[in-house]
C-alpha cells in the first residue's frame, strides 16, 4: 500500500463502486466523496437560464433519442465487459463515504483541505 492518501470523487453510481473496489487492493483509499444527483427539473431550469431554451431543448432531444438508444444497444457489451474483467459492484462502506451536494461546493473544498 502507498503512503499517500487517495480520495475518489464520484457519483452515486455503480461505476464509482467498481472504481473503488478495483483501486482498494492497490491503494489506501482515505475517503470517497459522493456527489448527489441534482433533480432533473432543477438541472434543466439552471441550464435554460445559462444556455437558453432552444439549446437545452436540443440537448434534451439528444438525451431522449440518441443516449436512450445507445443505452439500449450497449447492454450486452456492458455485461460482456463486467464478466471479462470481473467488475466488483459491491457497495462502498458507508464509513468511508462522504455525501455532498456538489463537488464544487464550499463544503467539499473544506473537506478536501482537511485531508
Amino acid at each position: 500500500m502507498s503512503g499517500k492518501k487517495v480520495v475518489i470523487l464520484g457519483g452515486a453510481k455503480a461505476s464509482t463502486d467498481i472504481i473503488y473496489n478495483s483501486l482498494k487492493t492497490y491503494f489506501d483509499i482515505f475517503k470517497v466523496i459522493v456527489e448527489e444527483a441534482v433533480p432533473t427539473r432543477v438541472f434543466l431550469k439552471r441550464r435554460i437560464k445559462r444556455l437558453g431554451a432552444f439549446k437545452v431543448f436540443g440537448q434534451v432531444l439528444f438525451q431522449l433519442f440518441v443516449i436512450y438508444y445507445l443505452n439500449l444497444t450497449s447492454k450486452r457489451r456492458i455485461l460482456d465487459l463486467k464478466e471479462r474483467y470481473h467488475f466488483d459492484e459491491t457497495p462502498i462502506e458507508e464509513e468511508i463515504k462522504e455525501h455532498v451536494t456538489s463537488v464544487n461546493s464550499d463544503e467539499t473544498i473544506m473537506l478536501l483541505k482537511e485531508i
